[in-house]
């Protein structure tokens, strides 16, 4: 038998989002309401609270899938926005940076210092994108944060098909409460990306 499970991310997860889901699984698994104590590490498993850790990573796996979603779309939005903002900076630069020449030629100081500004402008708000693009997320930026989020969403819908293949496969218990590891894992992930993305509520 495993020991030392960990079960804590699980249980918050749903603590934080869904705690009447808890309250539901307390009432279907009496014999096994420690499970779902928020700080909880089992020190062993009895195997009549395999069922209970199952249920726990279903739900809780429901509940990272739509956390999941909504800091994915929560970072495109966030990405569409700094794309919009380059480009903006970029038209406005290039624009300016004609008229500035066309200017100097002709000898208009007005109209120089006029583009020159509107320079100034466009470099202002090309800083505003690289910091929408990267000050998010950390050392990757919004980018790689936006991936981590894809990648745990299509590790959620993985996951939950190996959790809802478990009554038709010969698997150990051993296996099974692998699975709820790695449930835990993933669990924590989600936390983590809404934090980093500042989309957790």
């Amino acid at each position: 038998m495993m020991t030392d499970l960990n079960v804590t991310s699980l249980v918050g997860l749903l603590a934080r989002y869904d705690p009447s889901a808890i309250d539901r699984l307390r009432a279907r698994f009496p014999e096994a309401a420690s499970v779902f104590e928020p700080g909880k590490r089992l020190g062993g498993t009895d195997e009549k609270i395999h069922a209970a850790l199952e249920s726990l990573a279903d739900e809780a796996l429901r509940v990272a899938r739509d956390r999941a979603e909504t800091a994915a779309r929560f970072l495109d939005r966030r990405l569409r926005r700094s794309r919009l903002t380059r480009l903006a900076a970029n038209l406005v630069g290039g624009i300016a940076a004609a008229g500035v020449i066309g200017a100097v030629i002709v000898e208009q100081r007005f109209v120089a210092l006029l583009t020159a500004g509107i320079t100034l402008a466009s470099s202002s708000l090309a800083l505003v994108a690289d910091y929408l693009g990267g000050a998010i997320g950390g050392t990757g930026g919004l980018h790689a944060l936006h991936s981590r989020a894809a990648t745990a969403l299509t590790s959620v819908a993985v996951l939950d098909g190996e959790f809802r293949l478990l009554p038709f496969a010969p698997v150990t218990p051993d296996e099974r409460l692998a699975l709820v590891r790695r449930a835990n894992v993933l669990a924590a992930e989600v936390r983590q990306i809404e934090f980093e993305a500042g989309a957790a509520r």
